[in-house]
């Protein structure tokens, strides 16, 4: 049980274990502990969602093997899933692809540096256990860390937990394979590094377009006030009018009052009143604004749709770079899927009828193989 609880590094495999503790209660048949503990550990959590816990991957571990295991750690995310899917593709690590791309986005997600990280501190590392069901107490996280730690530096790098995860030696990842052909993958990778900038280029052009839109739609109420206000002044202008002309034309009033209606009428079809002026000034103003601005726009949303091309065109290439690189095979399948779901992932990002027409290409060249 102190074993047990202690996880001792080097100790024999669970059934292993299990027979010692069969052994030890064939000598003690009085024991009541030794039965109750068998029990517990058949039925632990631990046995079944924590392997590591009854499995060192340090076992036969030399010092060239640690300083190299370590290196692997200090890459970035996005390194240490691909070197861990290239090593182990044919070892079951190609059905668990999807399963390590979501373990690295969301230690990238946690990470204050995001993508360019490599490792979580203790707390980071609890939420990333958490949000993967694994729920531990302060205590049993330490624990936990112990195992994974392989530099004791209290950080959980993502090798790290895909080793204890997966059961994999620190020597079978330093050893695992990387494939060959490491020139077409840089290649490869160039291509997806052009789509991404493509990307970001179309998502600034993206903004541009909606900032465009926006000050179009504020233009356009301007102009929609300076015309509500140029009819309010006209309509108040020919009602003046429309009463200095009655006043002059009345019989029943005096002549004095008719003579200065007629001379104020007189002198306000001459020039028009001062707001009336300038609400006319206003709505000429907001309308040039309005045509402005549309052109702006549409400036912005050529040059997006432009983006929205070549970004589509870049995806392609990718595309049909990769599906020839799998083709000839003996490459990197880890990181061939990799690039490929980076793809997957640039295709949300292009309109729904381009990301139509890229699917159904991908579709059609399916068919054709078969």
């Amino acid at each position: 049980k102190q074993w047990y609880q202690r996880r001792v590094r080097g100790a024999p495999p669970f059934l292993s274990v299990l027979q010692f503790l069969t052994q030890q209660l064939q000598n003690n048949p009085t024991s009541v502990q030794l039965p109750l503990f068998i029990s517990e550990l058949l039925h632990s959590p631990l046995i079944y969602y924590h392997p590591p816990c009854i499995f060192d991957y340090t076992t036969n571990m030399g010092d060239k093997e640690k300083a190299a295991f370590l290196e692997l750690t200090r890459m970035p995310y996005k390194a240490q899933s691909i070197w861990f899917l290239n090593g182990f593709w044919n070892q079951g690590a190609e059905q668990e692809a999807e399963q390590v791309w979501a373990y690295a986005n969301k230690f990238i997600e946690l990470d204050p540096k995001k993508k360019e990280g490599n490792e979580l501190d203790e707390f980071w590392s609890h939420k990333f256990l958490e949000s993967f069901g694994e729920t531990l107490t302060v205590l049993e996280l330490r624990e936990r860390l112990k195992k994974i730690d392989m530099d004791a530096n209290g950080k959980m790098a993502l090798l790290e937990y895909l080793l204890s995860r997966y059961n994999k030696t620190v020597k079978q990842t330093v050893d695992a394979p990387q494939g060959g052909n490491q020139d077409k993958i840089i290649e490869a990778q160039n291509k997806l590094d052009h789509v991404q900038t493509s990307l970001n280029a179309q998502q600034a052009s993206l903004q541009a377009v909606k900032a465009a839109e926006e000050q179009v739609r504020k233009s356009e109420e301007e102009l929609r006030a300076a015309i509500l206000d140029l009819e309010k002044q006209e309509t108040a202008y020919r009602t003046q009018v429309e009463t200095l002309e009655n006043k002059s034309k009345d019989e029943s009033a005096s002549m004095v009052s008719r003579n200065k209606a007629v001379n104020e009428l007189a002198q306000l079809k001459q020039e028009d009143p001062l707001p009336l002026r300038k609400a006319k000034l206003t709505q000429e103003a907001a309308l040039r604004k309005v045509e402005k601005e549309r052109k702006a726009a549409e400036v912005a949303t050529a040059n997006q749709e432009k983006c929205v091309r070549e970004t589509e065109a870049l995806v392609q290439q990718a595309h049909d770079y990769l599906e020839e690189l799998k083709a000839k095979g003996g490459v990197a399948l880890g990181s061939i899927w990799w690039m490929e779901r980076e793809l997957k992932d640039a295709q949300r990002f292009l309109p729904k009828k381009k990301k139509m027409q890229f699917n159904k290409k991908k579709k059609k060249k399916k068919k054709k193989k078969k």
